[in-house]
This record gives structure tokens, sequence and C-alpha cells, in this order.
């Protein structure tokens, strides 16, 4: 599933680049994509109850001034999914400000990666600062990618930072404050990625069989 942010909403920016970054991710797999000021609470816990990843290309905030938000049709805080019984494995925050947190007493670090983590989701991609928009697009397909060949997020991560540094032709475009804010926190997992190509192929490999008996019967 994922959440874009593709018009101006409420005083929040539009984010044009999660247009490609859907194109990119239906590469790997079928995408059931909704905008967040058509996201209303309901929507969004459904969509964390249905599916086992979930992107949420929007405008996410932890700072000192607020509690953790994500920025739906309203803001949407963390406290909201105090009932929520979550399927869902992975979430991902290519959006601004998703990993800026602010220290609650005893309670440490408290940002919206970790915030999810409470919540039952078992691990969360989200950045440390304000990330490029144009560079999101790319490193996500490479993430992805990295996925569906079985790494493991952390990994996958990992290998999306060494493919976009190989792309970088420019020292600007090697700043560390560019490719280095993303980071994963929750446990080691591995996802199986049913896209419509591999449906294709075990069906025309299906077929091929069928077609292979019927001519030895014959």
């Amino acid at each position: 599933g994922m959440i874009s942010f593709t018009k101006a909403w409420q005083e929040f920016e539009a984010i044009p680049a999660t247009l490609q970054e859907e194109k990119n991710l239906e590469k790997f797999v079928q995408v059931e994509n909704t905008s967040a000021s058509n996201t209303d609470e309901k929507t969004f816990l459904s969509m964390l109850e249905k599916f086992p990843v979930l992107q949420i290309a929007s405008h996410a905030v932890a700072n000192d001034s607020s509690a953790p938000f994500v920025v739906l049709q309203q803001k949407f805080y963390l406290s909201q999914m105090q009932y929520l019984s979550t399927n869902t494995s992975l979430v991902v925050l290519s959006s601004c400000e998703s990993g800026a947190g602010k220290l609650l007493g005893n309670e440490g670090l408290m940002s919206l990666s970790r915030g999810f983590l409470s919540k039952g989701v078992t691990g969360v991609v989200s950045s440390r600062w304000n990330v490029e928009d144009a560079m999101v697009p790319g490193y996500m397909e490479s993430f992805y990618g990295a996925l569906s060949q079985g790494e493991d997020p952390g990994s996958a991560l990992l290998k999306a930072r060494k493919i976009y540094l190989a792309k970088s032709k420019s020292l600007a475009e090697k700043n560390p404050l560019l490719w280095a804010g993303f980071f994963y926190n929750g446990t080691e997992q591995r996802f199986i990625f049913h896209t419509l190509i591999s449906l294709y192929g075990y069906l025309a490999a299906g077929f091929v069989f069928l077609f292979l008996v019927f001519v030895i019967i014959r």
C-alpha cells in the first residue's frame, strides 16, 4: 500500500516526486495508492491492518514542539493507533522530517519510527532529517529492488546507498545530507514480492507445461 502527497494540503507543500515513487514501486509489486488528503483515520487504520508493507510518501513530523504525527486528511497522531492490531510488517516513511525526535523524560528518543514499532509494526524505514525530494524515487527503487531479491531492510538500505553513490557524478550529489538520512529500525525480516510480471511468468509456464503434456499424450 502507498500514501502519496502529490498536492499541497493544509500548510504542507506538495511532494511531486511521489508520483515517480509509485511508478518505481510498481516494478516490483502491485500498488494500491491513495492521496494523503483523501486518507482519513479509518482508511489509514484499515491500511495498517491490510498491507504487509505500507509506504507513506507524505509529510511526517516529530519535533520539540509537537507529538509525532503523519499528515493525512487531518494530522494523524500515533496515539490514535492505541487499540490497533496491525498486520503491517514494514512501514516506509519516505517523507520530510520523519525521523526527527525529542526527549520525553525517561522514555528517551520518541520518534515516529519508535512510535510505529510500539504499535506492533515490526520494522520502520524513516529519515533523520529532511531529504532531497528529487533523489527519493531512485533511492526507493533500489531499496525495493534489493528487498525483492531477498535482502532484509537494513541490508537493502545499504545496497540502495551504494547504488546511489555509484550513479552520482558530482561531489554535490555525493553529499551525505542527500543519501545518509534513511535508516532502519526493527527486526531482521524478508519479504516475497508477487509482481504482475512473475504472475504472468507462472501462467505462461503453466500453459507451456499443459501444451507439452497434450503433445506427449497424442
